[in-house]
């Protein structure tokens, strides 16, 4: 607590001096241009979303589904593919429909495959359950990044190209690290709800275990405490789910910035 207070106070005092500063390292104004709020807000939206998935997902692949991991690293590599393919169709797709259908387009269907990820289980496989919604959520993020770094750089004097797109990345490290943070607290909290329906069993589970300890436990209960883990795992992705709807919402009511044909967005967003 005292960590968010202490965090509320130098942020507020940071913007106070932005504003009196003659040369600010980040000019205030550029807050002014709804579109580009927009394109920061979807882009934190993706982070708190995407992030968490790949920290359940990985947990999910290697705890439950047993993968070694570098056998779980392997099954990241389509994600890898899939994100420099779209990339670089992105790029084409943005001059002819422009950024905003584009960032719609893409949010609702990362949303849509996210909330495809949360139906996995226990006893789901690799191929039926994960590799489908990882491709295509990986396209979305590909689709994203293009157009949210044009409307983040549309309209910006040339020399605040650099912090314009530099506030895209940090909206998405930032998104990333609160959307964990909060995301492993609901799953923590509604697996331990599970796990104490067990009874005696959630008391032999030490604090911060993970659920391969319930090897150590009869088959019966194993799976009982796997179940606990990936119901965890479930509301997390869920919950990514509508932080990724969110994000089409506000793509729709703020992003205003028509590309023209043969645009091309720099690479600067990180992923």
């Amino acid at each position: 607590m005292l960590s968010l207070v202490l965090a509320v106070l130098l942020l507020s005092s940071f913007l106070v001096i932005e504003k009196r500063t003659p040369e600010p390292l980040m000019p205030l104004h550029l807050f002014s241009n709804r579109s580009r709020v927009g394109a920061y807000a979807v882009m934190l939206a993706i982070g708190t979303g995407i992030f968490s998935m790949f920290y359940f997902l990985t947990l999910y692949l290697q705890d439950i589904l047993g993968f070694s991991a570098l056998r779980t690293g392997l099954y990241y590599v389509p994600f890898a593919v899939m994100i420099m393919v779209s990339a670089g169709l992105a790029a084409r797709l943005v001059g002819r429909f422009g950024p905003r259908l584009l960032i719609m387009a893409a949010t609702l269907s990362a949303a849509g495959r996210l909330f495809w990820l949360s139906l996995a289980g226990p006893d789901s496989t690799y191929l039926a359950a994960v590799l489908g919604p990882m491709i295509l959520i990986a396209s979305g993020m590909a689709c994203c990044f293009v157009p949210l770094t044009l409307t983040a750089v549309a309209g910006v004097a040339p020399r605040e190209a650099g912090i314009a797109a530099a506030l895209l990345n940090s909206g998405q490290q930032v998104g990333g690290s609160l959307g964990l943070a909060v995301l492993a607290t609901v799953a923590a909290t509604l697996t331990r709800s599970h796990l104490e329906t067990l009874g005696p069993v959630a008391r032999r589970i030490p604090a911060g275990a993970g659920p391969a300890f319930a090897s150590q436990l009869p088959a019966a209960l194993h799976r009982a405490v796997d179940h606990a883990f990936v119901a965890g795992y479930v509301a997390a992705f869920r919950l990514s789910t509508l932080v990724l709807l969110v994000a089409f919402v506000v793509a729709a009511l703020t992003i205003r910035v028509e590309a023209p044909a043969g645009a091309r967005a720099p690479a600067t967003v990180a992923v």
